[in-house]
């Protein structure tokens, strides 16, 4: 019995499979990607629907400015990102800022993450003012937070 040997070359988005000197042109390789990338889509989408359904029970139950709403916010807006829906992101971020604000204090170490996200939105969204505006209550927020000898 002899053992045949085969060989698979990749052109583009198709694939030959060659054996012992015959080639076959086999289906694209791109479906298969697509479909992982509709899985994910899809995924992404639901879970940004889990969020929303999560900050509605959680407002239902405890008010708009409940502590509890801060992570599922957070999660909500990294979603977002993930999307590309800069402009939703941005405002559930600053609905997170201002839940921050109002619990914490306003000025709290728990602002400086949700700062520089608004930071990056801004600067994909190329909204420079308001990068700036952030940079500076950024700075403002450092200053209050941590003494001038801090390291």
């Amino acid at each position: 019995m002899s053992q045949r040997t085969c060989r698979t070359l990749l052109f583009g988005s198709s694939f030959i499979v060659a054996t012992a000197g015959t080639f076959a042109f086999a289906q694209p390789l791109q479906p298969a990607y697509e479909t992982v990338v509709l899985q994910e889509s899809v995924q992404q989408v639901e879970a940004i629907g889990d969020y929303h359904e999560a900050i509605e029970t959680l407002e239902f139950r405890h008010g708009a400015y409940d502590t509890g709403l801060f992570e599922p916010l957070q999660g909500l807006g990294a979603q977002l990102l993930s999307v590309g829906n800069l402009t939703e992101a941005r405002a559930v971020y600053n609905r997170a800022l201002q839940i921050s604000r109002i619990n914490e204090g306003l000025f709290n170490a728990i602002q400086v993450g949700i700062v520089e996200k608004l930071i990056d939105i801004d600067m994909a969204l190329e909204d420079w003012e308001s990068v700036d505006r952030q940079y500076g209550y950024l700075e403002n927020l450092f200053g209050r937070l941590y003494a001038d000898d801090d390291l």
